[in-house]
């Protein structure tokens, strides 16, 4: 993510925000159904 600290991969605030949000659109996508 521009502007991202990287110190730690993945661990990053950026970084944890869009895998709630992406792992969240799966999981209405999956069970919507």
């Amino acid at each position: 993510v521009e502007g991202d600290s990287n110190e730690n991969a993945g661990y990053s605030a950026f970084g944890r925000l869009y895998a709630i949000g992406y792992i969240r659109g799966l999981q209405q996508a999956v069970y919507a159904q």
